[in-house]
């Protein structure tokens, strides 16, 4: 039986770096996107290479009568369907982990990473990717990432970058950039840059910061500027110092 364990752990860590491993390309992919160049033939490539998928974006917005047109405006989307890529462990070590969570002592944790990609006359338009790790008290960690255009019907002002680090009802931990099309090169590296090294140790991620850092280190210098609670984690080690 001990036998039996050993073989079925040293397997699951090979499948966790492989996963690790695809999931890292994934993320450099994202990066080389460029709204309004990045044509839709290069975007299927990468789909086709990472197992995506086709999805009705618009479907997540709110129907109005029979015939199904989405309520709010979104210049992000054209008549084409959008891309969602999922990486993840496969589903019944996930689960198994979900089920024994004392196995993310020996350092196997359930995590994924997704990205979707928006697009409109053969181009890409908007694109966005999330870091998620479900921790061993079944809390959720996540680092977020959105390249939007700007919205001229939203109500809302809209900065070229912008972050927010929160809690939400005790249990999910996130932190989240987004930022327009026509951000910097900087601002756009600063939001889409991610670690994935906490997902394969032994300690796992407790803190968005350990997954978004660059991002994290914005919120933190956002809300010492503007005389506010630094976000969770600002004094734990695991976090960059600031």
């Amino acid at each position: 039986m001990l036998l039996l364990f050993l073989l079925a752990l040293l397997s699951g860590y090979a499948v966790m770096f492989y996963v690790h491993h695809k999931a890292q390309e994934l993320l450099l992919e994202v990066r080389t996107l460029e709204p309004g160049k990045t044509t839709v033939e290069e975007v299927k490539n990468i789909v086709t290479r990472f197992g995506g998928e086709e999805y009705d974006a618009r479907a997540y917005y709110g129907y109005v009568g029979s015939d199904k047109k989405y309520a709010a405006f979104d210049p992000c989307l054209g008549e084409s369907l959008s891309y969602a890529i999922v990486v993840n462990p496969p589903m019944t070590l996930f689960r198994a982990i979900q089920k024994f969570p004392a196995l993310q002592i020996l350092g196997l944790h359930p995590w994924y990473v997704s990205v979707a990609i928006h697009h409109k006359d053969g181009r890409v338009t908007c694109y966005s990717q999330r870091v998620a790790v479900i921790r061993r008290d079944g809390q959720e960690v996540q680092g977020t990432a959105d390249l939007e255009l700007w919205n001229p019907h939203g109500l809302a002002e809209k900065k070229p970058y912008e972050v927010n680090s929160y809690v939400s009802r005790s249990h999910y931990h996130n932190t989240g950039v987004s930022v327009l099309a026509e951000a910097s090169k900087e601002e756009k590296t600063r939001a889409f840059q991610m670690d994935l090294s906490c997902t394969i140790s032994l300690r796992g991620c407790f803190f968005p910061c350990q997954i978004i850092p660059l991002g994290w280190l914005d919120s933190v210098r956002d809300r010492q500027s503007h005389g506010w609670e630094l976000p969770e984690g600002a004094n734990d080690p695991r976090c960059p110092a600031h």
